[in-house]
């Protein structure tokens, strides 16, 4: 939705109090990299400015605060070596 963060964004918190484990929950990304992220999903019809970060039943209970930021990651691109490129450049625009 229009306002949220898109399907497989990562996102940290901090500063929350409660909620133990929510500061510390690993992802690996499609590039293999571990972080310290939350995988944002959604769902049709979710409420806008709105996201999903998986289960948390887990967690202790939430008692305040908190700051939410996107975490950027990497991501592989596949591409020839240097070497290679310079072998075989391909064509101009």
């Amino acid at each position: 939705p229009p306002g949220s963060f898109p399907d497989g964004a990562y996102v940290e918190f901090a500063d929350v109090e409660g909620c133990d484990g929510l500061l510390t929950h690993t992802e690996v990304t499609e590039a293999g990299d571990t972080v310290t992220a939350w995988k944002v999903t959604n769902k049709p019809g979710d409420p806008k400015n709105s996201f999903r970060i998986g289960d948390t039943s887990k967690l202790s209970p939430f008692k305040k605060g908190g700051t939410l930021t996107e975490k950027k990651v990497g991501v592989k691109v596949a591409s020839k070596s240097f070497g290679e490129m310079l072998k075989n450049p391909g064509t101009p625009f």
